[in-house]
């Protein structure tokens, strides 16, 4: 878990197995005066959801042992974070921008996540949380 507190910054969850890619991912939100906090364990993320509220999450979908879908739900469950934005990394081979997961395509439609298939470009992820979370004002 990395980022101390920094006010009026809009904070983000970053969970994915690979600590270089959140930390990666970390280094450029800060580019772009967003506050990451990092997690590579889902019930670590978890368990910080329930102590500080989130504007956005950067999901990995494939995890070690299991998908996010779990987390996802549970995010959705809290009131707090019904509309906030989830970007969903996943390496699911796609077609045409569509992924074959049938299970992975259901979470997107049923909880209206913005599905980035991996390699997914960092500055592309920080512009599209910024605008998100800001309705494309910079």
């Amino acid at each position: 878990m990395t980022g101390p507190a920094i006010p009026d910054l809009r904070t983000v969850a970053v969970l994915d197995d690979d600590a270089e890619l959140t930390a990666s991912i970390a280094r450029m939100l800060r580019r772009f005066d967003l506050r990451a906090v990092t997690f590579t364990d889902p019930a670590a993320l978890a368990a910080h959801d329930s102590e500080e509220a989130f504007d956005a999450f950067v999901l990995d979908w494939l995890l070690v042992n299991t998908t996010a879908l779990e987390l996802i739900e549970r995010i959705r469950g809290r009131a707090r974070n019904a509309d906030a934005p989830i970007f969903l990394l996943s390496g699911n081979l796609a077609v045409g921008g569509i992924p074959s997961d049938p299970e992975l395509l259901a979470a997107i439609d049923l909880h209206h996540l913005r599905y980035c298939a991996k390699p997914y470009s960092p500055i592309k992820l920080a512009q599209d949380l910024q605008h998100s979370l800001t309705g494309g004002s910079t």
